[in-house]
């Protein structure tokens, strides 16, 4: 009897030990993304978006100058058609972790078109890519080109209503 509970005993013990190394001296961390005093607040996770983003698809440009305050984006944006160009129009959105729901306003008079206004919303999604790098001609093969630099994308679906018609494309828009 005496032999079993000093078995058992030393499972306990063992079991107890490989705990504490696991938890690394005991020293317990949560889940990524919390810490000792709960889940880190909205406003820490949010992406940043400021600054100016270019893109679009093969029919149409956008060039964003964006703001945030927060979770609120808003800013200025010019559109580029195949036809028609628009300046002076506006851009609102709410930023939830990576995605970026929008409206991009253009009024009346703003296109090249005559009376021509524009809207436009999506939900866009931020990534940080590796900008491809091309190894410039004449580098010889033992030199090792620069490490990538990353690069934020925006990217998702837009739709609503431009100078010559209904919008439904998928963009893509870079951080200068």
């Amino acid at each position: 009897m005496r032999d079993i509970r000093a078995k058992e005993l030393g499972v306990t013990v063992l079991a107890v030990a490989m705990l504490q190394w696991a938890c690394d001296g005991g020293s317990v961390s949560g889940p990524s993304g919390l810490s000792a005093s709960g889940p880190v607040s909205s406003s820490q996770a949010l992406q940043s978006l400021a600054g100016t983003w270019r893109g679009g698809d093969s029919s149409m440009g956008l060039v964003w100058q964006l703001n945030q305050d927060g979770a609120r984006v808003s800013g200025s944006s010019q559109v580029f058609g195949e036809e028609w160009t628009a300046a002076g129009g506006s851009v609102v959105g709410t930023v939830t972790g990576s995605a970026l729901d929008f409206t991009e306003t253009h009024s009346a008079g703003t296109a090249s078109a005559p009376g021509c206004a524009l809207q436009l919303k999506g939900t866009l999604f931020l990534k940080s890519r590796p900008d491809r790098q091309e190894i410039p001609p004449g580098r010889y093969w033992h030199e090792q080109p620069d490490p990538p630099q990353m690069r934020d994308s925006l990217s998702g679906r837009i739709t609503g209503q431009a100078c010559d018609g209904p919008v439904d494309m998928t963009v893509a828009l870079f951080r200068d």
